[in-house]
């Protein structure tokens, strides 16, 4: 299975949001750490 690609970033946009889904599942984070750590990790990735 081939991830969908976004623009110019191909697969690499969803590494932040399934790293964010697994540490909640994992206890590791809560969802709002989880979801502000993948946030910041988009915007650099997109430049933002």
């Amino acid at each position: 299975v081939y991830p969908f690609k976004f623009l110019h970033y191909g697969g690499d946009w969803m590494a932040p949001i399934n790293d964010a889904l697994g540490a909640v599942l994992l206890g590791e984070l809560d969802a709002d750490a989880a979801l502000a750590e993948a946030q910041q990790r988009l915007d650099a990735l997109t430049g933002r």
